[in-house]
C-alpha cells in the first residue's frame, strides 16, 4: 500500500474551516442536500485510494451545501483515523455524524469508531454504554471493544466471557487471543513457573480454559500474526514450552522489548546479552513497567555497573501509565540521566494537560495547556512568574492553547510577578525510584502525579504579586504594569509598544490621578483626576457594571471588574499656550475652564447645566469684564442678558456690533485650524475696517459646531 505523508497542520486547518465557516449555502432544501450527498461517493472513493487529503476536502466541500449529511463527517473521521491523527481531531467529527442523517454508511459504524476512540482516551464506561444502546452491537469489532473496556475497568470475569464467546464465534481472529494474553499478563505473579506449572491466584477455571484453547490454536494463529508466540510464551504450562515459543518467535528475526525481558527471565540470554538487546529500546522510548521488570532481573555486579553508568548518561524517554488504565498518559524525556521534559496527557487524546521543562532534573517552566497558563519557577515548586492567556474581555482564556504561551509579554497575556515563596504549586513530584536502585546509590529520577494538588489558584495571583502586567484597551498595542503591595495597586505605568505614555498614582489601592503624554512627545501634558464612590462600587460588584463602566475598567486596568465605584472627576490639559480643565459631574454635568496666555491672558469656563442649557463664561481679554454667554441646544441666545446677532452669511453669532460680511468666515477658518475638541478660543490679529477708519480685533469661540464672537476696538 502506498504511503502518503500525513500533514496534521493541514488537516487541522481544513477541519477548522469545515466546522466553523459561515456556510455559503445555508439552505437545506432538496437541491443542496442532493448536491452534498453526491460528494459522498467521490470522498469515499478517494478514501479507499488512500488519497486522504483530497477525500477530506471533498467531504468538507459537500458539507458547505448541507451540514446534516452524517457520511461526510464520518469519511473525514475515517481518513484522520487511518493516518494516526490525534483523537481530539477525530472525536468532534464522529460525534457530529451521530447527530446527522445517514445515506451510505450507517450509525452503527460511527458508534464502533467512537467506542474505540473512547477506549483510547479513558472513557471505557462510556464506550460500554454506547455499545449497549439499542440496537446493542455484538459484531466482531464490538465484541473486541467490549472485552477491552471490561479489562480496563477491572471486570475480568466479564471480559473473559466476551473473549470466550468471540473465540468460538471467530476462531480465525488472532486479535482476541492477543488481547487475552496482553490483558491477563498483568495478573500473572512475578515468578510464573514453579515445578513447570502456572501458579497464582489469578489462575482459575475460566483462565485455564481460555489459555488452553488459544494454545491449541497457536499453529493457525501464528500464521496470521507471529507475535502470538511471544505473547503466549509466558502463559505456557511448562518452562520448556515457554523457551520453545520464545525461540520460535525470535526465529522470525523480529525484535521486541518483551523478548529481552522474557529471554533473560528464562535463561535464553545472559544478563550482559540481555542488556545489549535492551539498550536500543532504552535509548528510544520504553514503558516504565517493562524497564522496571528488566532491572529487577539484574543481579550480576558487572551488569549493575553498566546500568549505573547508563543511568548517569540516560538520554531516552520513559512512558508511564499513571492511573493504571492501560493508557500511557505521561512521558519523560531524559538528558544526562535526569528528566528534561515531562509531558502529561491524561486521556491521551493528543491535547496535553501540561508539560514541564527541566534543568538537570529540576523543573523551571510549566505549561498548563488546558488553562492557558505558563508558570516560571524560581526554585521549584515555588512559582516566580505566571503568564495567563487572555480573551477579548481581559479574562483568562480557558480552553486548550494550540501553542505554548511566549515568555515575552503580548496583547493576549497577563504576567504576574510573584513575591518570593508566596506560591508553591506543582502537579507532580520527582522522586528517586526505589525500584530502579542499583548498588544502593544509582537511581532513576521519575515524576509522580500529585493526586491531591488543588486546582491552580488563578484567583489568588493578584494578591500574591509584586507586579502585574496586562494589556489595556486604550491603544491597539498598549499595556499597563502595576506595582502591587499586599494585594493593593501602588502605581501604574502605561506603555504603547514598550514606550511609556502615562503614569498612574494610587492611594489605598484606588486610582487617584494619572499623568498622560497623549501626543507622545515626553511632556505629559494631561492629568486625569479620579474619584471613588464606595457605595456605588459595592452595588456594581453585586449587580454588574454598565457598558461605560466596563470600558473605563478595560482602558485603565485591562479587564472588566476592577473599576467598580471609580469615576473620572476632572482632566487638566497644560501646554505652552495655557491650562484647560474639564470637570465631570456624576449626574452628567460638565464644566470646562481654560486660561490662555494668548493676547495677554484670559479665563474661560464652560458649564453644561442640563441637556439643553449651557453657559460659557470668560474674562474679557481687554476690559477684564465678566462675560456670560447662554446657549440653548448649543445655540447662543444671549450675552450678559443681551440677545446675540446671527451672521447673515455664515453659521456665526455676534455679540454686540456686527462688523460686516466675510469676517465670520475668516474666524471660522481660524478656529477650525486650531483643531482640538470641546470649547476652542482664538483672537485675530489687528484688522483695518475701512468703513470706520479704525483697527479692530475679533475674539471668537467655537463649541462643537457653534461659532460666536465679539468685535474688540483698539
Amino acid at each position: 500500500m502506498r504511503e502518503k505523508s500525513f500533514n496534521a497542520v493541514r488537516f487541522a486547518a481544513v477541519f477548522y474551516l469545515c466546522m466553523t465557516a459561515v456556510f455559503t449555502f445555508s439552505q437545506t432544501d432538496a437541491y443542496y442536500r442532493k448536491t452534498a450527498v453526491r460528494h459522498i461517493e467521490t470522498a469515499k472513493k478517494l478514501l479507499i485510494e488512500e488519497n486522504f487529503d483530497a477525500s477530506f476536502s471533498q467531504a468538507a466541500l459537500g458539507l458547505t451545501y448541507d451540514k446534516s449529511v452524517a457520511d461526510l463527517y464520518f469519511i473525514q473521521a475515517l481518513g484522520l483515523s487511518a493516518r494516526g491523527a490525534p483523537a481530539y481531531m477525530i472525536l468532534p467529527l464522529v460525534q457530529a455524524s451521530l447527530d446527522a442523517q445517514w445515506y451510505d454508511y450507517n450509525r452503527d459504524a460511527a458508534r464502533l469508531l467512537l467506542s474505540d476512540l473512547w477506549l483510547k482516551t479513558g472513557k471505557s464506561s462510556e464506550a460500554l454504554v454506547l455499545l449497549d444502546e439499542k440496537p446493542a452491537l455484538y459484531t466482531r469489532d464490538a465484541l473486541y471493544n467490549r472485552a477491552r473496556a471490561l479489562y480496563i475497568l477491572g471486570k475480568i470475569a466479564e471480559a473473559r466471557a466476551i473473549i470466550k464467546r468471540a473465540a468460538f464465534q471467530y476462531p480465525e481472529d488472532e486479535a482476541f487471543a492477543l488481547l487475552f494474553f496482553d490483558a491477563e499478563y498483568s495478573n500473572l505473579p512475578a515468578h510464573t513457573h514453579t515445578e513447570d506449572k502456572i501458579m497464582g491466584s489469578s489462575v482459575d477455571a475460566d483462565f485455564s480454559e481460555l489459555a488452553e484453547l488459544f494454545f491449541s490454536r497457536l499453529g493457525e494463529l501464528e500464521t496470521a500474526n507471529p507475535d502470538i508466540l511471544l505473547k503466549a510464551s509466558v502463559f505456557a504450562p511448562r518452562a520448556e514450552d515457554t523457551k520453545r515459543l520464545l525461540k520460535a518467535w525470535n526465529a522470525y528475526g523480529k525484535t521486541d522489548v518483551q523478548y529481552g525481558i522474557y529471554a533473560l527471565q528464562y535463561g535464553l540470554l545472559s544478563e550482559n546479552a540481555a542488556f545489549d538487546y535492551m539498550q536500543p529500546f532504552m535509548n528510544g522510548t520504553i514503558d516504565y513497567t517493562a524497564l522496571k521488570h528488566f532491572v529487577s532481573l539484574i543481579s550480576e555486579k558487572e551488569v549493575k555497573s553498566r546500568l549505573r553508568r547508563f543511568y548517569e548518561t540516560f538520554e531516552g524517554t520513559i512512558a508511564f501509565d499513571t492511573d493504571k488504565d492501560g493508557i500511557r498518559d505521561m512521558s519523560v524525556r531524559y538528558r544526562r540521566g535526569r528528566p528534561s521534559v515531562i509531558t502529561y496527557d491524561k486521556n491521551q487524546d493528543g491535547q496535553k494537560e501540561w508539560e514541564a521543562e527541566c534543568d538537570y532534573g529540576t523543573p523551571v517552566k510549566l505549561n498548563l495547556f488546558a488553562q492557558n497558563i505558563l508558570i516560571w519557577y524560581d526554585v521549584w515548586p515555588a512559582a516566580g512568574q505566571v503568564i495567563c492567556g487572555l480573551d477579548e474581555n481581559g479574562k483568562n482564556a480557558y480552553g486548550y492553547a494550540a501553542a505554548p504561551l511566549s515568555a515575552e509579554p503580548c496583547n493576549q497575556s497577563c504576567t504576574y510577578g510573584l513575591h518570593e515563596k508566596s506560591l508553591f504549586w506543582t502537579p507532580f513530584h520527582i522522586i528517586k525510584d526505589s525500584v530502579s536502585r542499583i548498588q544502593g546509590e544509582a537511581f532513576l529520577y521519575i515524576p509522580v502525579i500529585n493526586e491531591n494538588m488543588p486546582d491552580f489558584p488563578l484567583q489568588d495571583l493578584f494578591n500574591l504579586s509584586h507586579t502585574v502586567e496586562r494589556p489595556v484597551s486604550e491603544y491597539a498595542d498598549s499595556r499597563v504594569r502595576f506595582s502591587v503591595l499586599n494585594g493593593q495597586i501602588q502605581s501604574a505605568v502605561y506603555t504603547e509598544r514598550g514606550t511609556p505614555y502615562a503614569y498612574g498614582y494610587f492611594e489605598n489601592g484606588i486610582l487617584r490621578f494619572r499623568n498622560t503624554d497623549r501626543d507622545k512627545n515626553g511632556s505629559y501634558e494631561i492629568t486625569e483626576f479620579y474619584g471613588y464612590d464606595a457605595e456605588k462600587g459595592a452595588a456594581e460588584k453585586a449587580t454588574g457594571q454598565s457598558g461605560e463602566e466596563k470600558e473605563l475598567s478595560r482602558r485603565l486596568f485591562g479587564c472588566e471588574n476592577m473599576a467598580a465605584g471609580l469615576y473620572i472627576q476632572s482632566t487638566v490639559f497644560q501646554d505652552g499656550s495655557g491650562v484647560r480643565t474639564e470637570e465631570y459631574g456624576r449626574d452628567g454635568g460638565f464644566v470646562l475652564s481654560e486660561k490662555s496666555m494668548e493676547s495677554g491672558g484670559w479665563n474661560l469656563r464652560y458649564t453644561k447645566k442640563s441637556e439643553t442649557e449651557e453657559l460659557i463664561e470668560y474674562d474679557h481679554p481687554f476690559s477684564g469684564q465678566k462675560v456670560s454667554v447662554v446657549l440653548e441646544k448649543s445655540v447662543p441666545v444671549s450675552v450678559n442678558g443681551t440677545p446675540v446677532i446671527k451672521d447673515r452669511f455664515a453659521p456665526f453669532f455676534w455679540i454686540g456690533d456686527y462688523p460686516g460680511p466675510f469676517y465670520a468666515e475668516m474666524m471660522i477658518r481660524m478656529l477650525n485650524h486650531k483643531g482640538g475638541s470641546g470649547v476652542i478660543v482664538t483672537v485675530s490679529d489687528l484688522l483695518w475696517v475701512k468703513e470706520e477708519d479704525r483697527f479692530i480685533r475679533i475674539f471668537a469661540v467655537k463649541k462643537e459646531d457653534t461659532y460666536f464672537g465679539e468685535v474688540l476696538y483698539e
